[in-house]
């Protein structure tokens, strides 16, 4: 899904003044986009994280969070407890209906229930179509993390026209950001997510913040790579 990027240092591109298109028509100008047109991101809905390591890591773009399970899940798809649906005990063992009721979870409705994926009229349909991962992008999509992201990092786009159709906004962060904004503010950014990891060239390299103290957990991880014989590549 296509969104917006946020950088806090510098200013939002604004259109070009007519003076400035004469200058670029003439060619008196060097035309660079993202000097009239803000920086896009692209939010991948799949969960395959290794392959998009592999496609993406390294090429000073890629930008991943870390969020707690619990705030992944999608709110609205789970139903509170009064409209849970509850099925009586003489109906979840009549014979009629138990096939019906095999592996359906009242906590999951929405889940595709066994005597559905299990028939033999379906084995096509889940052989071209990965269903599980069709639900797993929808849940993504109406995550509290979309408005969230637009509501603390959409600063200086919510009276743009288009901040409506704007589904996501990914900050694009530097060391220095770190430094230069409040407390207050950098409390605020995580509370969209625990751990920040992003490719910055304007830093040569990557960085990662996080809400806690990664520093033990980041020497665990390392101790046991060197134990297990993984070196990097500088030797």
């Amino acid at each position: 899904m296509l969104g917006r990027c946020w950088l806090p240092r510098g200013k939002q591109p604004i259109p070009a003044s007519d003076q400035e298109v004469e200058l670029l028509a003439s060619k008196k100008k060097e035309f660079r986009p993202y000097d009239y047109a803000p920086q896009q991101a692209w939010w991948f809905l799949n969960r395959d994280d290794d392959a998009l390591r592999e496609r993406y890591l390294g090429y000073g773009g890629l930008t991943v969070f870390f969020l707690k399970p619990d705030t992944e899940e999608n709110i609205a798809a789970t139903p509170p407890p009064e409209t849970q649906i509850v099925i009586p005990k003489f109906l979840r063992s009549h014979p009629g209906l138990k096939i019906l009721l095999e592996d359906f979870n009242p906590q999951k409705p929405h889940q595709i229930p066994g005597f559905v994926r299990n028939h033999p009229a379906m084995k096509q349909v889940f052989s071209v179509f990965d269903v599980d991962k069709m639900h797993e992008k929808n849940k993504a999509l109406m995550s509290p993390f979309r408005d969230q992201t637009k509501e603390i990092f959409g600063v200086g786009i919510s009276r743009d026209l288009e901040y409506e159709g704007i589904l996501f906004v990914v900050p694009k962060l530097a060391s220095q950001d770190f430094f230069a904004q409040s407390d207050q503010q950098i409390r605020r950014w995580f509370e969209v997510f625990d751990v920040y990891i992003n490719e910055s060239p304007e830093d040569e390299g990557i960085i990662m913040a996080g809400k806690d103290n990664l520093a033990p957990l980041i020497a665990s991880v390392v101790n046991e790579m060197r134990g297990k014989g993984y070196r990097y590549w500088e030797g």
